[in-house]
């Protein structure tokens, strides 16, 4: 690449990294100065508050700033400033469930902590570079090794911080080991140059065996982020030790950015809409591979949901059954063929799917999440299923809460858990109505199946609230509008406005998310085939 135009993709670069910039520098100065200054944890929370605002201010300023899709290392295309403004809002969701779960001394540290995660998520979002969507990656591990630490200090939190420390280290060695195979093929690390290069039939490129093997261990790498069997066991552990502020960083962020990366390499890049150089030997064994994946995620999920009594565990082995589902449109987003707005095999349909569920899961997941904080008390922590007895006449406005978010989870239409479902179900069906993935047939039916199981533990938590009673009623019968702060009632009344309102006007959250998949899967060379689009189906505005 010439000198000029290297300089200019690097200023193009940086200025579209803008929002994470303003993330990182108030997350430095925060922990730096927390080592000077002894103020409360109101005052760090402010000062988080306000370095997310700066991140939102600098990303309105900077969204339209134009990066080359094939040579910068960050782009700023549809899906990266779609992605990276919803982050932000969920970041300020999770700023309310979180700003008084942690003690003054311990604040800098954990504010901080959330700014570097929250910058790494966002940096995973616009990556274009193998080693920058590491270094985001890494930015979501490392500092959730801190969260887990400072949060709460005893053997328990120790063990869980020490599980997950090692297990990241070990996903991320794989990781970096599938992207070495995967820059092998080309000596770029360019993730658009290298998907334009595998579709467009230029060079005799990928060699099956080391593209096969480079798929395996970036996705086995994630795996552990977004709690698919086998890198699962982990998460019950961590869970169960976490306090629930740390747990709803946990249930959304690894996840989300886990899917944001697969749908940012593996679908560009292995998927098969594009009539690629990669052969059947590479797709075949992938969808194999990945269905076997789900059908485990969402059977260990479901299953083992069923059996607890833990509010903690519960939620754990909840989130494994959702990556189970994601998986689902993932599935789709490497299968489907023909041109982009096609009716019926539309390579839109499962990032989108994806995009929707994950936006979805993030208000239903904090919602609930943000219910029990507000219940949970020094007098009477509330830890397993027991402890909701009654909830419906102590404090019915929590149980109703409580009990929208839950129905959503399940999948209850219209609320927007639903229409998740449906879009990521949608997106399989697409794909095995062909003759070669009839196979996903039986995985949509397996899958529908543990829907259906998933009702059922959700639904007991709602039978214990309102058709239980409780041993100790008077233990938690004040109402939510006098104990809880007012920034955890604006999160809960938040995701509770979005569950209802974003399921009965689907098309809210939809055209984002459609135009944020199309975005994600355009490459800069492509076929004739693909040139012809439909104006309201692709968007490159952004």
């Amino acid at each position: 690449m010439p000198t000029t135009d290297a300089y200019q993709s690097t200023v193009s670069s940086l200025t579209a990294m803008a929002p994470e910039l303003v993330l990182l520098g108030a997350a430095v100065a925060i922990m730096t100065a927390g080592a000077f200054l002894a103020k409360s944890r109101v005052f760090w929370a402010r000062l988080t508050l306000a370095a997310i605002v700066g991140s939102a201010l600098a990303w309105a300023i900077t969204f339209t700033t134009v990066t080359d899709e094939v040579a910068s290392v960050f782009i700023n295309d549809a899906f990266s400033v779609n992605v990276r403004i919803a982050l932000l809002i969920v970041s300020l969701i999770i700023l309310g469930l979180m700003h008084d779960q942690v003690d003054d001394s311990r604040a800098p540290e954990y504010f901080g902590s959330f700014l570097f995660l929250q910058s790494g998520a966002m940096i995973v979002a616009g990556s274009n570079d193998l080693v920058v969507l590491f270094l985001g990656l890494e930015l979501v591990s490392m500092p959730t090794y801190l969260l887990l630490y400072l949060s709460r200090r005893n053997p328990t939190t120790l063990e869980a911080a020490t599980k997950y420390f090692f297990l990241s280290v070990f996903a991320s060695a794989f990781f970096l080991y599938g992207i070495a195979f995967l820059y092998g093929q080309l000596g770029i690390t360019q993730i658009k140059a290298i998907a334009t290069v595998f579709h467009s039939g230029l060079v005799n490129v990928p060699d099956n065996k080391f593209a096969l093997i480079a798929a395996f261990m970036i996705f086995i790498g994630i795996a552990y982020r977004v709690t698919a069997v086998p890198m699962h066991f982990y998460a019950p552990d961590v869970y169960e030790a976490s306090p629930y502020a740390t747990t709803a960083i946990l249930s959304w962020f690894p996840k989300t950015v886990g899917f944001l990366a697969l749908a940012r390499v593996i679908s560009p890049v292995y998927g098969h809409f594009y009539n690629s150089n990669m052969t059947d030997f590479v797709g075949d064994r992938l969808l194999i591979f990945f269905a076997l994946i789900a059908a485990a995620t969402l059977l260990v999920g479901n299953s083992m949901a069923l059996l607890q009594t833990n509010i903690r565990r519960l939620l754990a082995y909840s989130s494994i059954a959702h990556s189970g589902f994601l998986m689902l449109g993932f599935i789709a987003s490497i299968r489907q063929e023909g041109a982009v707005g096609a009716a019926v095999s539309d390579p839109l349909l499962g990032t989108f799917g994806i995009l929707y569920y994950l936006a979805a899961y993030g208000l239903m997941t904090l919602g609930a999440i943000g219910v029990l904080i507000a219940l949970n008390t020094a007098e009477r922590p509330v830890e397993t299923i027991d402890d909701l007895a009654g909830l419906g006449k102590t404090r019915p406005v929590e149980a109703f809460f409580l009990a929208i978010f839950l129905f959503s989870l399940a999948g209850i239409p219209p609320l927007v858990g639903f229409w998740g479902k449906f879009y990521v179900f949608s997106a399989l069906f697409s794909v095995a109505s062909r003759e070669s993935d009839r196979m996903l047939t039986y995985l949509a039916i397996f899958a529908a199946l543990n829907a259906a199981v998933g009702v059922f533990y959700y639904l007991r938590v709602v039978v214990a609230m309102y058709l239980k009673s409780s041993d100790e009623p008077a233990a938690i019968n004040s109402p939510v509008t006098v104990m809880t702060p007012w920034p955890l009632k604006a999160s809960i009344l938040g995701c509770l406005i979005g569950t209802v309102v974003v399921g009965l006007f689907p098309a809210s959250v939809s055209l984002p998310a459609q135009r944020s998949a199309a975005s994600s899967l355009r490459l800069p060379v492509q076929k004739p085939s693909l040139a012809d689009v439909t104006p309201n189906t692709v968007s490159n505005a952004k």
